[in-house]
């Protein structure tokens, strides 16, 4: 009895795991002083491009609030622009027409978090619980699976398989005021797996961008 607790303690621990997301930064840059100085001195604008709503006002407003509390003048692109369509293919019309939309606006630096490629990949986790005494077997009569004999008895086999889903973020910022080989301020590269698993993704992600960015003397 007391080793198939064990084994069902090890599962729901193996499945709690994989339903959290994990954060890892692959790399991370950011400008000299002298251009860090100037992109402080615009108006910037921070956009989360994501189909998810609150994912997006989370990020953004997690952002904003890191920048702020640096000195940066930061606004969330959500309360500028409520509906952005991601889907829409960048073209450099369109790239154009959205930098004179978002100057005509007086917001010269712009901050983006956008996902730069997506794998998705299955694994299966397996749980064997041997049944060797009436005991074992009666506090476990509910569970079901597949049966194979073992020298010790038999061994009901459950199988769970769970979808992961892996992410490469980058967070990029632009000063969008100066000529096109001086306007990358900073960019954060991520690795990101199952985010929508977990419900505090955007402010975990929110403080490893910082930190990461924060270790850059």
């Amino acid at each position: 009895m007391r080793s198939q607790i064990i084994r069902i303690m090890i599962l729901l621990m193996v499945i709690v795991f994989h339903s959290c997301s994990s954060i890892k930064v692959l790399s991370a840059w950011k400008a000299d002083r002298v251009r860090l100085n100037n992109f402080k001195e615009q108006n910037i604008l921070v956009i989360a491009r994501t189909a998810d709503n609150s994912t997006r006002i989370t990020i953004e407003e997690g952002i904003v609030k890191q920048m702020t509390m640096r000195g940066y003048n930061v606004t969330e692109s959500y309360r500028e622009y409520p509906q952005i369509n991601v889907n829409s293919k960048i073209t450099n019309s369109l790239m154009q027409e959205i930098k004179n939309t978002i100057t005509k606006k007086g917001y010269k630096g712009i901050v983006v978090t956008s996902v730069k490629d997506l794998k998705r990949s299955y694994y299966t986790i397996k749980d064997e619980t041997h049944y060797n005494d009436f005991d074992d077997y009666y506090h476990s009569l509910y569970e079901y699976g597949s049966y194979h004999r073992n020298v010790e008895g038999y061994i009901p086999v459950s199988k769970k398989t769970i979808l992961s889903t892996k992410y490469v973020i980058e967070t990029v910022a632009y000063n969008i005021n100066k000529e096109e080989k001086e306007q990358l301020v900073g960019v954060v590269t991520s690795s990101v797996i199952d985010p929508e698993k977990d419900l505090n993704f955007a402010e975990k992600y929110v403080v490893k961008i910082t930190e990461a960015l924060d270790k850059i003397k």
